[in-house]
């Protein structure tokens, strides 16, 4: 008699083997992930530095009403919320994990700033990652 098809137990098998690997698998996945949103906060906050300097450079000041760097604003993907406090011869870039985004959830990393000096800080539980 010819066999057709698999039997229950190999098809369990296949299952099991399937769901182990998926379950190692996915955190790796998600951490990927969190880590590429995060360069979405670097670049934004390397952008609105860039343009702070060209703003120092032309206006002799960093807050000039001529600059047309906002206050507060979204970065590229919309993963982050950008603030600049500045004055006349300082700033604060901070880019803020959007309520909304999948990016709220990352602990390692909450905000990440870039001062008018190039100092790269961090909050969060692993912030040597951050940068």
């Amino acid at each position: 008699m010819a066999r057709n098809g698999f039997t229950l137990v190999e098809v369990m098998i296949v299952m099991v083997i399937l769901a182990i690997v998926a379950a190692v698998a996915y955190p790796s996945l998600q951490s990927q992930l969190t880590k590429t949103r995060r360069s979405d906060a670097q670049s934004s906050l390397m952008q609105t530095a860039q343009n702070l300097e060209r703003c120092f450079t032309e206006f002799g000041a960093y807050n000039n009403a001529n600059c047309p760097v906002p206050a507060s604003a979204d970065s590229d993907e919309g993963h982050y919320t950008i603030t600049v406090a500045s004055t006349a011869s300082t700033f604060t870039a901070t880019a803020t994990p959007k309520s909304t985004s999948a990016q709220a959830n990352d602990a390692e990393c909450t905000t990440l700033t870039l001062s008018h000096t190039g100092a790269k800080g961090a909050t969060g539980s692993n912030t040597d990652a951050c940068w």
